[in-house]
């Protein structure tokens, strides 16, 4: 209380609850607002599988209308090499998917992009215009992204990798394209 009163000059008990209540709702007005940014971020953080499992499948869009995968890479130790599907992979390689996505409410930039495997991990694309970026960005309004998925820690056996388009309004996402299969050897 000694530090409250050197930091504020409040002196009195009285004025020194009400000094503290204030300080309070301050402290709370300004965790709330903290929380609302960061929930926001959380779509754009690293760790995204609670939230985008919250979140509805948009009913399917006109074909080509979402997004779509154009080109594949397998990496490994030695580099990155094209890839055409089915993909065969090692525990030490990893995906890399390029290709552009729109928001499925009807064009335009979406929230995020992700590639979700076999319905679990979440991977965030890198998505939008980026004077770095791999993919550049293009005439027609479709917006790049570019992801990487490691297989590291990924069981033998065939599995499903899914692009999916976060809507901009948050209320749902869209596939882009049918689910990518390949194959850990």
């Amino acid at each position: 209380m000694q530090a409250f009163v050197r930091a504020f000059g409040v002196r009195r008990p009285r004025e020194d609850l009400e000094a503290a209540a204030m300080l309070a709702v301050a402290i709370a007005a300004l965790l709330t607002a903290t929380l609302a940014i960061a929930g926001t971020r959380a779509l754009c953080g690293t760790s995204h599988t609670v939230l985008l499992e919250t979140l509805p499948e948009l009913p399917p869009a006109r074909a080509g209308t979402v997004g779509a995968v154009e080109q594949m890479f397998v990496s490994d130790r030695t580099g990155s090499r094209p890839a055409r599907a089915p993909l065969r992979l090692s525990a030490g390689d990893a995906i890399e998917l390029r290709g552009w996505a729109a928001d499925p409410h009807g064009g335009g930039i979406a929230a995020a992009v992700f590639a979700v495997l076999d319905g679990g991990p979440a991977f965030r694309a890198d998505y939008g215009i980026a004077p770095d970026a791999p993919n550049p960005p293009r005439r027609d309004g479709r917006v790049p992204f570019d992801v990487v998925v490691p297989a590291q820690g990924v069981a033998r056996g065939f599995h499903e990798l899914r692009v999916r388009v976060v809507a901009r309004s948050l209320d749902g996402y869209a596939e882009a394209g049918p689910p990518l299969v390949f194959v850990l050897r």
